[in-house]
């Protein structure tokens, strides 16, 4: 399957502000879940969701589309271990930040105590 990148673009943004619009309303879940099944659709492994929800930082739209696509080329290349690897050391970078907000701290420990339960024995 080849990556659509102005589709995927087109999604994220529309995801962005279904999002917004969500929270003001109160019920982000119903607006977001369409557009964030198409995104997981067109860049299934890049780990979306987590990326927007739990990432180890907020991310803009334009950080998103770039590390959804880069993650994609990673897997193409290296696998789920080259992007989980990727993924671990993004984490990694930011715990070394001492002024890591507490939530994304949280976030970034998480997530590497998920990627090392998840790599093969050998990679972590």
């Amino acid at each position: 399957m080849t990556l659509d990148r102005l589709e995927l673009g087109r999604q994220i943004s529309q995801l962005l502000t279904a999002y917004d619009t969500a929270l003001e309303s109160g019920k982000p879940e119903a607006a977001v879940d369409a557009h964030l099944f198409t995104i997981e659709e067109l860049s299934p492994n890049s780990d979306f969701s987590d990326m927007m929800f739990y990432g180890e930082r907020d991310r803009d739209f334009h950080e998103l589309a770039t590390e959804a696509v880069a993650r994609e080329i990673i897997f193409r290349q290296l696998g789920r271990p080259g992007v989980l690897e990727h993924i671990r050391q993004q984490m990694v970078a930011a715990l070394a930040d001492p002024g890591l907000a507490p939530l994304f701290r949280r976030h970034a420990e998480m997530k590497i105590t998920a990627i090392d339960a998840e790599m093969p024995a050998g990679n972590a």
